[in-house]
């Protein structure tokens, strides 16, 4: 018995080393690839409507257009952090570095665009959102960790992430601005926040609508109107919306995160346009509570992970941090629970439409992280489609240590394409 279950695990151990080797075998050989250094800062509550405003001294070439942010801005990063957090940042993170040095390369073969991108990072932040039980009841601990919380010295606990954001030049104030557009005053976590009663009653947002609570990202094209404050409640018809997309009128949304796609090798691929969405078939994720029954909706699978919960406590030290479809239960509210067992929240799964992945390795104070992207998806509506000769518009982003929102890295505009020098970043072919 002792030697066939040794045989298995040496079995399972192979199939998995194999199952690596491909992965790793359909990248390009990285050491071939030239390598670029991007400068990312800290743009604190910097928003499209401060670019816009009289208080920004390049106002008048944002409005008119004549100008992009990296034309007054680049290789002037540190000095955009500096005024960053001393004047547009009311809850800065003491000791957080104000710039991020992100190295990228990128290749390409006939079907696919492969991105490679390394930074330093203290440690690996991949512990997110649990439901843990008191002794009566379950609870969520950790997630979004809230700027006046951190300043309160609650731990915070949050994924590391990087955020790819890209157009092909149909949406010229991306072209010009970079994400900038899609930051605006009144998101979460920025000075005029929208109230959760009003955007769960706004009639295309809210409950009979697209079903949201808050305000994430969105460009200006998608408003009517914006002021000073922004213009989250002013959403274009749904039919504008949609002739919008098909006009390429959006910007496609990659995001690696360490904790709620890494560990399963997926992509979080989305767009930005009236709001952050997943594509269609983008779906990767579920919340791992029942609101109704107050409980967990799944537990752990003993028989494949060993456990039906972990202690919360020792969350730092499991190998299952995360919990996915392929390893998890229905809960059994039967189960003797103790008080300080914990299960993640939320459940991840493999998305209907994988065929972009990523993964990243946290090794020697670095993360390393590669993503596969399809250079067309066949769906225009949410997804540009990338082909040798064109040239792309690119902003990067990073969280790092336990952040979210707006504490991040971010990148001035940049430009992308195919076997090209010139570019800033240059996808060269793969040999």
């Amino acid at each position: 018995m002792k030697r066939n279950m040794i045989s298995g695990f040496l079995v399972i151990a192979i199939l998995f080393s194999l199952l690596l080797m491909n992965v790793y075998a359909s990248e390009p050989d990285w050491s071939k690839i030239p390598e670029t250094n991007i400068v990312l800062f800290q743009p604190g509550q910097t928003s499209w409507e401060f670019l816009t405003s009289d208080s920004h001294p390049g106002s008048i070439a944002v409005n008119e257009a004549k100008a992009s942010c990296s034309d007054c801005h680049r290789g002037k990063e540190a000095d955009l952090a500096i005024k960053s957090m001393t004047h547009r940042e009311p809850t800065p993170i003491i000791g957080k570095e104000p710039l991020k040095v992100l190295s990228v390369k990128a290749a390409h073969d006939d079907t696919y665009a492969y991105f490679w991108f390394r930074w330093t990072s203290r440690e690996p932040s991949i512990i997110r959102k649990y439901q843990v039980f008191d002794g009566k009841e379950w609870k969520g601990v950790g997630g979004v960790p809230r700027p006046e919380n951190v300043k309160k010295g609650v731990p915070a606990q949050y994924e590391d992430r990087l955020n790819i954001m890209l157009d092909d030049t149909k949406l010229q104030s991306f072209t010009r601005n970079g994400c900038f557009i899609t930051c605006h005053n009144d998101l979460r976590y920025m000075p005029n926040e929208a109230k959760k009663d009003d955007v769960k009653t706004h009639a295309y947002l809210g409950d009979k609508g697209i079903k949201k609570s808050d305000i994430r990202k969105y460009i200006p094209e998608s408003r009517t109107k914006i002021d000073k404050t922004g213009g989250w409640s002013n959403v274009r018809p749904k039919e504008e919306l949609e002739n919008m997309k098909k006009e390429g009128l959006f910007a496609e949304l990659l995001q690696w995160r360490a904790n709620r796609t890494n560990p399963i090798g997926i992509l979080d691929d989305g767009y930005v346009l009236e709001y952050r969405l997943f594509d269609s078939d983008g779906k990767f994720m579920e919340d791992n509570y029942d609101k109704d029954k107050k409980q967990p909706k799944y537990m752990f699978d003993a028989s494949k992970t060993g456990m039906k919960s972990f202690p919360y406590d020792q969350v730092k030290n499991q190998k299952y941090y995360y919990i996915s479809k392929d390893i998890a239960v229905p809960f059994d509210p039967n189960v003797e629970w103790k008080k300080g067992d914990a299960i993640p929240d939320p459940i991840i799964f493999t998305p209907k439409d994988n065929t972009s992945t990523s993964h990243g390795e946290w090794k020697d104070g670095s993360w390393t992280v590669v993503i596969k992207r399809k250079l067309n998806h066949g769906n225009p509506l949410e997804d540009k489609i990338l082909k040798p000769g064109n040239i792309y518009s690119v902003g990067l982003a990073l969280h790092d240590d336990n952040t979210t929102h707006r504490f991040h890295y971010v990148s001035l505009p940049m430009t992308i394409g195919f076997d090209n020098p010139k570019l800033d970043i240059n996808i060269v072919k793969a040999r």
